[in-house]
């Protein structure tokens, strides 16, 4: 078992305070990751056009404090003895730091950061690769998406991440990836080959809530505790009725935040929808206005 000699204490502010671990191995990628981008988007702030807003590096920044705060923190310390804060943890790397990552725009700095000669060499081709667009298409995320979803919680994965840190780190790394992927598609901010229309992002959106719904409805429904290692830890962590209550807390978890945030995804693509089309409309009305006035 992973943590046979480390189990928390209960519950307690001093215990959060306390259960900081701060792995280089989380913290040194980090600081190497947040030093680039920032010193990209100093670059990218000099440049008199277009103006890139300072709310993006807040994000990206704020993504990557959540990425800590949900794997070498407090919150990663209990998410091994209760499977409610694992859903929690999960919850955090998919729609928290994923989204905050993206909004960052992070390919748009490297674009306008970068020398004209590394920006063709390097970033470009990989941006125009056949595998850049297969991983912007809504199909292929969505089918991504729900067999990471279901794979890392109904087969032996999520059993042998318990008990392997390395399976564990590949977990968390799987669900932060496939975050960035979605929230790429839905939020539409950084320039991407073949961007997908609103519909199609609305659809991907719709499609998936089922998906995060079955597998909450397993959690909360189940009579039996899924992952017997969570039953075999000591009191006060373990037990049949504190696994089963956490597993269905854990399914509740993932179900209600994830159908609020699905649903905050629908609207912000259809507001985002609709002044796009706003803007086209008033382009196409300006454009006739000055070829009437052009016209003798």
């Amino acid at each position: 078992m992973l943590l046979a000699d480390a189990l928390p204490p209960p519950f307690s502010g001093g215990g959060l305070l306390r259960g900081w671990e701060l792995a280089p191995t989380v913290v040194v990628p980090i600081v190497v990751v947040a030093a680039l981008y920032l010193a990209g988007y100093h670059r990218v702030r000099l440049q008199p056009r277009p103006v890139f807003p300072p709310y993006r590096a807040w994000s990206f920044v704020g993504g990557l404090v959540a990425i800590l705060l949900a794997v070498d923190g407090p919150v990663d310390s209990y998410s091994d003895v209760d499977l409610a804060v694992h859903m929690a943890q999960h919850l955090v790397l998919l729609d928290v730091a994923a989204p905050l990552l993206v909004l960052g725009a992070p390919i748009t700095v490297a674009l306008r950061a970068l020398a004209p000669a590394t920006r063709s060499r390097y970033v470009l081709p990989v941006l125009r690769s056949r595998t850049a667009h297969a991983l912007s298409r809504p199909v292929v995320v969505g089918v991504l998406y729900a067999g990471d979803l279901v794979g890392t919680h109904f087969t032996g994965f999520y059993n042998l991440a318990l008990s392997h840190q390395v399976v564990h780190d590949l977990e968390h790394l799987s669900y932060l990836i496939i975050g960035v992927l979605l929230w790429s598609v839905v939020l539409g901010v950084d320039p991407v080959q073949g961007r997908p229309s609103h519909p199609q992002r609305i659809m991907l959106v719709i499609l998936l809530m089922p998906v995060m719904a079955i597998v909450s409805l397993v959690f909360i429904l189940a009579t039996h505790s899924l992952y017997p290692y969570y039953q075999a830890l000591p009191a006060p962590w373990g037990g049949r009725t504190a696994a089963l209550g956490n597993q269905a807390l854990a399914g509740a978890i993932m179900w209600i935040p994830a159908t609020l945030i699905s649903l905050g995804q629908v609207f912000y693509i259809s507001v985002d929808w609709f002044h796009k089309d706003e803007a086209r409309q008033l382009r196409i009305e300006a454009q006739e206005d000055a070829h009437e006035r052009s016209c003798p």
